[in-house]
């Protein structure tokens, strides 16, 4: 099993936002926009039982650079044995356009103990 890995990647994707069903945002064609998504990702193991791994997208607009999202995660994972594993989990997002009065960020951090068989 690699003890490393790291690497950055590019894609074209599609992205559909809808805030009002009556009303869409009125830069985009029903909600619909292009993006272009590029992706740094890290996975380090450090030690025998844990390993590290954090990936960050970053997806302008292609008709508008100042629209874009970040979105970032954060894991450790703990392997505990042969079949439990014990994970602490960082995620963040960021939206540059977003309704009035709604925070442009979600922060959230989960613990989770994972048995795989």
């Amino acid at each position: 099993e690699a003890t490393r890995d790291y690497s950055i990647s590019a894609a074209l994707v599609g992205d559909y936002v809808n805030f009002y069903t009556e009303n869409p945002l009125a830069d985009t064609l029903d909600g619909y926009k292009l993006r272009v998504s590029i992706r740094g990702q890290i996975r380090q193991k450090i030690g025998e039982n844990t390993t590290l791994y954090h990936a960050t997208f970053y997806q302008p607009s292609i008709f508008d650079f100042s629209d874009y999202i970040i979105s970032s995660i954060t894991k450790v994972s703990n392997k505990l044995n042969d079949h439990v594993f014990f994970d602490v989990i960082f995620d963040y997002g960021y939206r540059s356009v977003v309704p009035e009065e709604k925070k442009h960020y979600d922060i959230a951090t989960q613990v989770a103990v994972k048995i795989k068989f």
